[in-house]
């Protein structure tokens, strides 16, 4: 859905993110609500109400819809660093979460990540990505069903 109301741009758009649990136990996420900031404004949204199981050790790709809607100023500001390779936005992830042990929630919480000025249009910020675009140098197919 693309559509421009009262001075600002809307997209729905899937997002691919990779979680990397380095633990020696699978954790469970069973809701994920975050916010993406450019220049400290918000400019998207999401929600994920799915369970995800994230196994000991292991790199999890996950597909979420994130509603894009930034102002136009920011809409063309976003545009403008990404052409010069310099996008920087704040990621702010809640997630209600659990620890699993033979697929049942022994222990439940809450937690929040803030990840500050992640530099979305360079190779590298792809590091713990299981696509295709990561360290193997392929590019990232966004047509290709990830999860």
């Amino acid at each position: 859905m693309y559509g421009l109301a009262h001075g600002r741009l809307s997209a729905d758009v899937d997002l691919h993110l990779s979680f990397y649990n380095p633990n020696r136990f699978t954790v469970r996420v069973e809701h994920i609500k975050g916010t993406i900031l450019y220049k400290n404004e918000r400019v998207a949204t999401l929600v994920y109400d799915k369970d995800i199981l994230f196994p000991a050790g292991s790199i999890t790709d996950a597909v979420l819809l994130t509603h894009f809607s930034p102002s136009a100023i920011n809409a063309i500001g976003m545009y403008q660093d990404h052409m010069n390779e310099r996008l920087l936005l704040d990621v702010h992830l809640s997630l209600r979460t659990g620890i699993s042990l033979f697929k049942q929630t022994m222990y439940a919480f809450n937690t929040t990540y803030v990840m500050e000025r992640v530099q979305v249009d360079v190779p590298d910020s792809r590091m713990y990505c299981k696509c295709k675009g990561s360290p193997s140098g392929l590019p990232f197919d966004p047509f290709r069903e990830y999860g």
